[in-house]
């Protein structure tokens, strides 16, 4: 199973808000997910707003306009008339209406607040299943796990969201020759990042979690990934955190080794929280151990895959 990790979400709350007619007066989304935040707004507007007085009812402020105003005004033929301001920064301000204001950016004191941020590993399934489901066509756990682990999704530094998703399965939606899922069908539609890829590879390296790492390698490899390439980008990792170890060891910071490495330093402070598992010699013992499986797999002494799956039982 890809990512097992909990993350926190609102959206379950707000649906429940929503189904008790709990939700008035000014309320507050942020997070990261775009696409959710969106979601819930048209849910608001659908509950809300009488069909055919959405150009009425529903009201996106901008700068020039008194969100107070378009607050207090009355609705024409809607039970509830539904204000949004994006980017809001600042105090929210007082009311105790029936009308609802959204206030979409930080967080805001004072106002019920939902968080709408990365769904945890089962809603995320659910979120792809049900789509392909409504287009007839099935997905089985080891593909979805594929399609997660290749997005990116829950790498930190990852800019993949549901957004991204919804625009990925709709493109397997169109590969899909039956009525079934393959994972040739998701390498073909996925645009996963290799470099957030690889990052993910080497933490779990780095925290020994072997079968973590077996998959990962399975599901690199099968997206059609260069063996070569694969070994070159795992070895630079390895070869860069061993010389932030030595450098370290000489008394240098982090501002002088990003300088000294002339690396971008989210690049330095990503290898860096891989170092704390290894010693230098470990390192090094490593880097021996990628130079040879490089000799050994070119020379026709091993097969590309088994260096690769003994290289991580080594470690």
């Amino acid at each position: 199973m890809a990512y097992e990790k909990k993350v926190e979400n609102d959206f379950r709350s707000f649906s429940k808000d929503l189904k008790e007619n709990n939700i008035k007066g000014v309320i507050c989304f942020h997070g990261q997910e775009d696409f959710l935040i969106d979601w819930a707004i048209e849910q608001l507007v659908k509950r809300y707003v009488a069909p055919g007085f959405e150009a009425l009812d529903y009201v996106k402020v901008t700068e020039d306009m008194d969100v107070m105003e378009n607050l207090e005004m009355a609705t024409m033929m809607s039970e509830k008339r539904v204000v949004v301001a994006k980017g809001f920064k600042g105090e929210a301000p007082s009311y105790d209406g029936d009308n609802i204001l959204v206030l979409i950016g930080d967080k805001v004191k004072g106002v019920k607040d939902y968080s709408f941020d990365r769904l945890d590993v089962r809603e995320l399934y659910s979120f792809i299943s049900k789509r392909l489901r409504a287009k007839g066509i099935d997905i089985g756990r080891d593909e979805l796990a594929f399609m997660v682990d290749i997005s990116g999704y829950y790498n930190k530094e990852s800019g993949y969201r549901l957004t991204n998703f919804e625009n990925d399965i709709k493109k397997l939606i169109a590969l899909c020759d039956g009525e079934k899922v393959t994972r040739e069908n998701i390498s073909q539609a996925m645009n996963g990042d290799l470099d957030t890829f690889i990052f993910d590879f080497i933490e779990s390296l780095s925290s020994r979690n072997k079968d973590k790492s077996f998959r990962m390698l399975d599901n690199l490899l099968s997206t059609g990934t260069s063996f070569f390439s694969l070994v070159a980008l795992i070895t630079n990792q390895f070869e860069m955190m061993l010389e932030i170890l030595e450098l370290e060891q000489q008394g240098m910071n982090m501002a002088g080794i990003t300088k000294e490495l002339k690396i971008h330093e989210f690049r330095v402070k990503k290898a860096y929280s891989a170092c704390k598992h290894f010693t230098i010699d470990r390192l090094k013992e490593m880097l021996i151990n990628l130079y040879d499986i490089d000799t050994s797999v070119k020379s026709g002494n091993m097969d590309q895959r088994t260096a690769l799956e003994l290289f991580i039982a080594k470690i």
